[in-house]
């Protein structure tokens, strides 16, 4: 499927609900062939953990009713049980009731451009859940759009055929997506930031310059501390980013051995080249991010927060590939 191939899977921590109403998803053109994505255009918000459609034209649809089964939608036909305005009704019923019965769905997805769904969606935002509305341009109403956290148009949706990334889709009314900056606090939160990334070179370039000067010896992390600050001292960094920078890199496994000692009496291991520590550091941070149930963020933001550019998009991928992988 080419289009998972360019939208990478995000924290399942936050778990989604998609409620599709079917008739308005017919009514502009929409027959299933691009049902794939659909759906990978709203996995940055979290994991879809529970998916039903509703409407009465899936008879004549069987391409689209394909689709739904591939992604284990539970189908309900509004004339179930009522005759107008019967997907809104049932829809805005269910939404309310998995409110209370999975709370630890944090947000919910209406595929439908109605307003007549602006009174469910603030009453979501009463229970603290996020929603994101997906609709068309000419089919969705304004205050609805207004009304939800993010909104994303099937339009927009269908260009990604054309190559766009996922970070092209700038059409939400309020990104929900964790920005770089947001990031970085809650690493700092943890104590793992700063340095930033050109200062974090600089004083990895300072500790590599100090490995001669350790070459054979027995030294301690507190050791290598006050030396590395000392040294730090005459170029005018603090002691703040290096404290961090080396608590971090203690926590990758690769500065100091798992002893049952304190951090600071532990013996420091032979030190890797600046490339590997740096990269130790980056991936360590990746991992932190990523199991965080609050992140929602994309490739581009995660590389801007830890590597300070956007050039480590497609190696964040496929660290998140792997991550998920192990959590299946």
């Amino acid at each position: 499927m080419q289009a998972k191939e360019t939208m990478p899977l995000y924290p399942e921590g936050r778990q989604m609900a998609l409620f599709l109403d079917i008739d308005n998803f017919l009514r502009i053109g929409k027959d299933g062939r691009d049902f794939d994505l659909f759906i990978n255009a709203i996995r940055p918000w979290g994991r879809i953990s529970l998916c039903r459609a509703y409407g009465n034209s899936l008879a004549t649809r069987p391409q689209l009713y394909c689709q739904l089964m591939k992604y284990n939608f539970l189908l309900t036909s509004s004339s179930q049980i009522y005759k107008k305005n019967g997907a809104d009704i049932q829809i805005a019923t269910e939404v309310m009731e998995i409110v209370h019965t999975r709370p630890i769905i944090r947000t919910f997805v209406i595929a439908s451009g109605d307003s007549d769904f602006i009174a469910l969606v603030e009453s979501l935002h009463q229970y603290q859940k996020t929603v994101i509305g997906i609709g068309s341009r000419n089919n969705t109403s304004p205050k609805f759009l207004e009304t939800c956290d993010a909104f994303l148009f099937y339009e927009d949706i269908l260009e990604l055929n054309s190559g766009k990334q996922d970070s092209d889709l700038q059409e939400c009314s309020i990104s929900c997506k964790t920005t770089p900056e947001q990031m970085k606090r809650l690493l700092r939160k943890r104590g793992l930031y700063p340095p930033e990334p050109i200062l974090r070179r600089q004083i990895l370039t300072i500790l590599d310059g100090l490995k001669p000067e350790f070459s054979g010896k027995s030294i301690t992390f507190h050791e290598l501390q006050e030396k590395l600050s000392e040294v730090c001292k005459v170029k005018q960094i603090s002691n703040n980013p290096i404290r961090s920078l080396l608590r971090t890199l203690s926590k990758t496994g690769i500065l100091v051995p798992c002893l049952d000692l304190p951090i600071s009496q532990r013996p420091i291991l032979p030190l890797p080249g600046m490339a590997k520590l740096e990269e130790e550091i980056c991936l360590y941070l990746l991992d932190v991010l990523l199991n965080d149930p609050d992140l929602v963020a994309e490739p581009l933001a995660l590389s801007q927060a830890i590597w300070g550019d956007a050039s480590h998009i497609k190696q964040i991928q496929q660290a998140m590939y792997r991550f998920y992988e192990r959590k299946l």
